[in-house]
Formats: C-alpha cells, structure tokens, sequence
C-alpha cells in the first residue's frame, strides 16, 4: 500500500512540477472521491507515522495544489480546503500533514491581495499548530518544528509562545545567545545542539554549522555532540555539497584508521566516537571513496 501510494503522490508532484495544474488537481479529487485509506508518503517529506487517514493527506494534496493555481477563485477553494483541516476535530497533528499545509499558507499569504480572504493565511497557520501542540503537547518533534516554522516566518511572538513549550524539553536560554560569534557556552545537551544546528540551516547558514561541528566544545568529538551519529552525517553531508574533498577525506580518514597521523579534530572524533560506528556505517566508506577519487584528480 505504501509503495502504491507513493507513486500516486509522485504522479501529483510531477504535474505540479510541469505547472499541470489541472491535472493534478484531477488526481487529487479521483483519490478523495474513492476516500483512500492508508499509509501514506508524501513525496519529499519525512514519514514519522504510519496508518493515517489517506483522505486527508488527499485533501492536503488538493489544497496545496489549488494555491498554485493563477485564478483567485482556485486559490480561494485551496484557502477553504486547508481551512477545513486547520479547524477540523480532532485536530491534525501529523507532521505530514501539517508541513503540507504549511507550504500552502505561505504560498497563499505570498500572493497578490487582489482577495481580501486570502489574508486569512497567516491566521490560519497560526491555529493549524496552536491546536496541534495542544492536541500533543508531549510530542518533542511536533513542538520543534512548529517553533522552527515562526522563527523562520519571523514570527517572533508566536516563537517566544511555543518556546515556552520547547522548553520542557531542552533548555532554550542559549538562543539568547545566537547572535554572539559563539553560542557554545550555553549549550549543554544534544537536543540544544540540533536545535541550534537547525536555526543555522533556515538561515542558510551553512558555514555556522560546519563551524558548531567542527569546534572543540560542539563538534562531533565533543562531550554533548560524541555518541550521535546524525551530527557526524550532518557534517559530511555538508562537507560534500561544498565539495571540500581534502576536508571529506580527513574527516573519513580518521574514522578508518586512528593508528596513523591525522588532524587533531579527526584523531579525536575517532577515539570518542563507537569503535563499531567509526568502521561498520557505510557513509563514512562511501564518503572516503568518494574524496579520494577528486582528491587524486585535483593532483
């Protein structure tokens, strides 16, 4: 079901993607006239549950699509469908679900005020997470992502409400901190780290990133960073899309072989990091091979 489903979600994007509006469109209703039920996927984003309704993510699917349209009245019933599971009861707290429709009120909020309703958006989105962090207030990922979404949207007031929630779960202090050239004192936990490396990333901040990972007191051989691998990939992917191949194989270099001589930062993230890790994940083996492809051409 999952994999059918997938290639249906692909047909729509592939239609968005060559500006096939109404085609897309007629893919949507064709789902929600048969109410699909099941797991679904959409394309591009994380699948973090499973057993969901199809029928809303159709409906998602449809309203997304419906903001794109050039005519006012399309993007109008894109507006109301959306609306529809802003409000609905139980309220939605599927991160699929509620990235989508995210995506749809910044594009309907973008547009031209030639409809007066369509100033609704940003109301909307407002009550789309205010309601779903009421509905799962325990949820850690949902709080996250609902926080990251306003600072992105600068929408400070609404950050500063869901931080309050963010907050039983990592200590949010160190954000006082962001606009200082190191905010590392005031991290303490893993969960801070991502937080902080994500706020870096909406701000395409790239560079801040491989900086955080790359120094002694938050790079991956650090006390609050060793142990989680996800920093260690976060690194090396960014590494690779800036294609600092010498960096890359360094990097790689010192979880293969710690017996010989490396870059201090590569010499320590070996020796704190698993033993079974440094060897055994094949990104680290992929990465290296990679690099040292481009590392001998650049000779």
């Amino acid at each position: 079901m999952i994999i059918v489903n997938e290639r249906k979600n692909q047909l729509v994007w592939d239609a968005l993607k060559y500006d096939n509006y109404k085609q897309a469109l007629q893919l949507c209703n064709k789902r929600l006239k048969r109410g699909e039920r099941g797991d679904y996927l959409p394309v591009g984003l994380p699948s973090l549950s499973c057993g969901l309704n199809d029928a809303d993510h159709a409906q998602a699917l449809k309203a997304h699509v419906l903001a794109h349209f050039p005519s006012g009245a399309q993007k109008l019933e894109g507006l109301a469908e959306a609306k529809s599971l802003a409000e609905k009861d139980p309220a939605v707290t599927d991160p699929e679900i509620l990235s989508l429709l995210q995506k749809t009120f910044d594009i309907l909020e973008r547009q031209p005020r030639t409809e007066p309703n369509l100033d609704q958006a940003k109301d909307l989105s407002v009550l789309l997470w205010d309601r779903a962090l009421k509905a799962a207030p325990e949820v850690e990922h949902l709080a996250r992502k609902c926080f990251l979404s306003y600072l992105q949207r600068q929408d400070w007031r609404n950050a500063q409400k869901v931080g309050s929630l963010l907050s039983l779960f990592c200590n949010l202090n160190f954000l006082n901190h962001c606009v200082l050239p190191s905010p590392s004192r005031a991290i303490q936990t893993p969960q801070e780290l991502h937080l902080l490396v994500s706020i870096y990333l909406r701000q395409d901040n790239k560079d801040g990133v491989l900086n955080l990972l790359g120094s002694s007191n938050l790079g991956v051989s650090s006390l609050i960073a060793r142990g989680d691998w996800s920093f260690v990939r976060q690194k090396l992917n960014l590494l690779e899309e800036q294609q600092r191949w010498q960096d890359v194989w360094d990097f790689c270099y010192g979880f293969i072989d710690e017996t010989s001589p490396l870059p201090a930062e590569s010499t320590e993230s070996s020796r704190l990091l698993s033993p079974a890790k440094k060897i055994d994940d094949w990104r680290i083996w992929q990465a290296f091979v990679a690099a040292s492809v481009h590392v001998k051409d650049a000779e």
